[in-house]
């Protein structure tokens, strides 16, 4: 059986519009992993201060919690791939101008770069899920989500990787600068992408009444399709795990394993490693046990690793851990998976982008724990904390009430 998913996994490159997408997605998570690092270290390097990468990742979340009904709305009534080519396109050019300014002695602020981002980033994740939902057969989508999560986690997990060494030899600007050229190529797949969608196209300006209206709309479809609020309520949970976890290691290293920048990168990749086998496992124990079982699983293992790694004071082990907590947040793809088969594609990018601004909220508020990880909160209790949320996540799957395949015969009066 897992020859078989890889062999149907590898069949999905035969169409080509998947191809440029999973291609522009690979070029720009490996640009932002090159971004996020680097622009995380100039402005410690800058400021010499946990509380300025607070302020930094507030840039970059706020725009999506404060304008979140905007970009969904956007997703739904315009096409989706023009939004990803201005999202990747704008960020690279934004990024590439920034560091030209810095190598020419010029000092933009960085936390304006930061917020540029945040605005751009939270157009992309609204658009690419349902665009990925047109451009693949509902049977194949659980393959191809677990597929690009893997590619994606590797473009990061190699852009974060390589930063270090990079910031090192040519200087921190100019790796920054290759991360935005990296955003600029992204955008050029999107470009030269086939999607013939035109369904979502020309539905009536976005205007604030229209966004308001959207809200309620949002409401009154998770009224009539309750069976999904699990769903994404879990969806949303292992978000705030994906942006929370990267930053927590940090301290982590520093304060829990009194280690350096060596020990720091190689779980990073342990971690992006253990995502990547999960990626791969996963949707084989999806095809064994059915999908809401493999992301129980999942969930369980994930749960539990957290929760041994935040006590833990041994290399070794929290190397063996970390790969693990990797490991069961391949979890995600399969949520993201389930949620697509049963929500209309009409109202995806709504539904996408009022959720991921709660999310937003979960994890801002995480980093401000982080400023008093030394007084009022050690760093391993926040490790419990993401346990904690990991079980909260687990009893909303236990919720589900679905099939395993989706259907989407909801009429949708807009």
């Amino acid at each position: 059986m897992f020859i078989n998913d890889i062999r149907k996994r590898l069949k999905l490159f035969k169409n080509h519009s998947y191809s440029y997408f999973v291609l522009s997605g690979v070029l720009a998570t490996l640009g932002n992993g090159l971004i996020y690092i680097t622009l995380s270290w100039q402005v410690y390097q800058n400021n010499n201060t946990v509380e300025s990468l607070t302020i930094l990742l507030s840039c970059i979340w706020l725009p999506s919690i404060l304008f979140g009904p905007f970009f969904g709305a956007c997703a739904d009534r315009y096409n989706r791939k023009y939004l990803l080519v201005i999202s990747n396109s704008v960020r690279g050019m934004c990024v590439v101008c920034f560091s030209l300014c810095y190598i020419l002695s010029y000092h933009p602020n960085l936390y304006l770069l930061a917020s540029i981002l945040g605005v751009f980033v939270s157009f992309y994740m609204p658009a690419a899920l349902p665009l990925m939902q047109e451009i693949i057969d509902e049977d194949q989508i659980v393959n191809a989500n677990a597929t690009v999560d893997i590619l994606y986690e590797l473009g990061t997990g190699v852009g974060m990787g390589i930063s270090g060494g990079l910031i090192v030899w040519i200087g921190s600007y100019i790796t920054m600068m290759i991360g935005g050229v990296l955003f600029i190529l992204a955008s050029f797949f999107n470009v030269i992408m086939k999607y013939s969608k035109l369904s979502n196209e020309n539905r009536g300006k976005v205007s604030f009444s229209v966004i308001f209206g959207d809200y309620f709309f949002i409401f009154k479809y998770l009224k009539l399709q309750q069976k999904l609020i699990p769903i994404y309520l879990t969806q949303m949970l292992l978000l705030i795990l994906l942006m929370t976890l990267p930053i927590l290691l940090l301290p982590f290293v520093q304060q829990i394993l009194h280690a350096g920048s060596k020990e720091f990168a190689l779980l990073e990749v342990i971690f992006s490693i253990g995502m990547i086998f999960g990626g791969i496992f996963s949707p084989t124990l999806s095809n064994k046990v059915g999908l809401k079982y493999a992301i129980g699983l999942l969930m369980i293992l994930l749960s539990i690793s957290l929760f041994l790694f935040a006590g833990n004071y041994n290399k070794i082990s929290t190397f063996i851990e970390y790969f693990f907590v990797g490991f069961g947040l391949s979890a995600w793809a399969l949520v993201l998976s389930y949620g697509q088969m049963f929500t209309d594609n009409k109202v995806q990018g709504r539904l996408q982008a009022s959720f991921f601004s709660i999310s937003g909220i979960g994890v801002l508020s995480l980093y401000v724990l982080l400023d008093f990880y030394n007084t009022l909160i050690s760093i391993s209790e926040i490790y419990i904390i993401e346990s904690i949320i990991v079980v909260l996540g687990l009893i909303f799957v236990c919720l589900i009430n679905l099939p395993p395949h989706g259907t989407k015969n909801l009429a949708i009066n807009e």
